[in-house]
């Protein structure tokens, strides 16, 4: 599947299998983000049955996600640090609020990895 994600200072692209198996057929990699996943490339010969079967494999696979018995959640502390493969551990977080009536809240991002190395020298060499 084709991902991309670009904007002023920004460029990350990928195209790699949603889920990648290792020799042994073990899960060695999972990649989803729907906010950047492309439509499947048109097979060559136009075969249409071949890209609804991705949307359709697509779709079982975020119904997997989105069902609470393969969830697990835990809250941060202030002080915490919390370092994920974004290859390896799919994540997410829930919304929260802060104001004059909860708790003040600031959650920081850090995201570290080799879409995100190969942007940056994408970058570089255009500029």
């Amino acid at each position: 599947m084709p991902f991309r994600y670009s904007d002023a200072t920004t460029h990350l692209a990928a195209d790699a299998p949603v889920i990648r198996l290792g020799a042994t057929g073990a899960v060695t990699a999972v990649r989803w983000n729907d906010r950047s996943m492309y439509p499947p490339p048109l097979p060559d010969d136009g075969d249409q049955a071949a890209v609804v079967a991705v949307y359709r494999a697509l779709r079982a696979f975020a119904a997997v996600l989105a069902d609470d018995r393969h969830r697990t959640s835990l809250r941060l502390a202030p002080g915490d640090c919390l370092i994920i493969d974004n290859t390896r551990f799919l994540h997410g977080r829930t919304a929260f609020t802060s104001g004059p009536d909860a708790p003040v809240r600031h959650l920081r991002g850090c995201y570290a990895d080799l879409d995100g190395l190969r942007g940056t020298l994408a970058r570089l060499r255009r500029a």
